[in-house]
């Protein structure tokens, strides 16, 4: 259950992502590569595991502006961005918080490199170690 953010490549031709408002799939990918966050905990999978049964993807932004830090509670999130919201839950306080103020890991697959060194970093860069033999670097 560590949190990590998958950068890989996708199918572009895929019919969940056919799905997707122009403006959000614009928004939802990078240089042909998708991030998709394992391990966001119960409320994300149950909401994700709905779009799938209607046929369709879970997309969401983190809850905060830009380089604002990370918000582990509803009652920590900018006022700017819960007025515009349709739906808001107080599902208490993040399983991963922590002082530092880190989010998920990201590392993108195609090459390894750390993207990011977050939350459970040294944990996930065990398993990928132990499990997979690939080192992972923090990045500088």
């Amino acid at each position: 259950d560590l949190p990590l953010a998958v950068i890989a490549p996708y199918r572009k031709d895929h019919p969940l992502l056919a799905t997707l408002d122009p403006f959000v799939r614009e928004h939802a990918v990078k240089n042909d590569t998708l991030n998709i966050l394992l391990n966001a905990g119960e409320l994300r999978n149950a909401i994700a595991d709905l779009a799938f049964a209607q046929g369709t993807v879970c997309v969401g932004s983190s809850a905060n502006v830009s380089l604002s830090g990370t918000k582990y509670r509803l009652e920590d999130v900018d006022p700017e961005l819960r007025v515009v919201a349709d739906v808001e839950t107080d599902y208490g306080l993040c399983a991963h918080h922590n002082p530092q103020g880190l989010s998920s890991t990201m590392v993108d697959f195609t090459t390894f490199r750390v993207q990011r060194a977050g939350a459970c970093f040294e944990q996930i860069a065990n398993v990928m170690r132990r499990e997979f033999g690939v080192e992972l670097q923090r990045p500088a």
